[in-house]
């Protein structure tokens, strides 16, 4: 009996491992989950605000230019000069939209972590600002991923861009 007790109990736990998985990689796929949750963190993202489907765009409180990307998927993300056109690019994506600040003067990198390590190459101040959420996600069981970091020229400020 105590062996099949042990085998239940380490099913139970995978089961949560797995599901807990599944929910990370939910999250890692909706931009407004995944700036929220890095937010949570205290993980650096650029500012940002959430415009659900068929809601009304709310204030924001950062200069243009702003990029406006879909919550969900992998459409092309739109810089918006102006109001006008951010209400447009809002408009045109189905599951809801990720408004952020635009990172002018920022150098974009992929940071691609396989079996729960940093591609080599990384940075050291890019890798102190990541950590914690890399450290997080792999103890999900979630090992495989990648994530878009921007630098500032002097090197100062990091941000995870969802």
């Amino acid at each position: 009996m105590a062996c099949v007790k042990y085998v239940n109990e380490a099913a139970e736990e995978e089961a949560k491992r797995v599901n807990n998985t599944r929910k990370v990689k939910v999250s890692l796929a909706d931009r407004n989950q995944l700036a929220k949750w890095l937010n949570q963190l205290g993980v650096p993202t650029p500012r940002w605000v959430a415009v659900p489907k068929g809601k009304k765009l709310p204030g924001f409180h950062f200069s243009f230019p702003v990029v406006v990307k879909p919550a969900r998927g992998k459409k092309p993300s739109q810089i918006c000069q102006n109001l006008k056109a951010v209400k447009e690019a809002v408009a045109g994506f189905e599951r809801g939209s990720h408004v952020q600040q635009g990172l002018v003067g920022y150098t974009f990198m992929k940071v691609v972590v396989t079996k729960g390590r940093l591609s080599e190459g990384v940075p050291k101040h890019v890798t102190g600002v990541i950590r914690r959420a890399l450290d997080l996600l792999v103890s999900l069981g979630v090992a495989d991923f990648e994530m878009i970091v921007a630098v500032s020229s002097d090197e100062r400020t990091v941000y995870i861009v969802p």
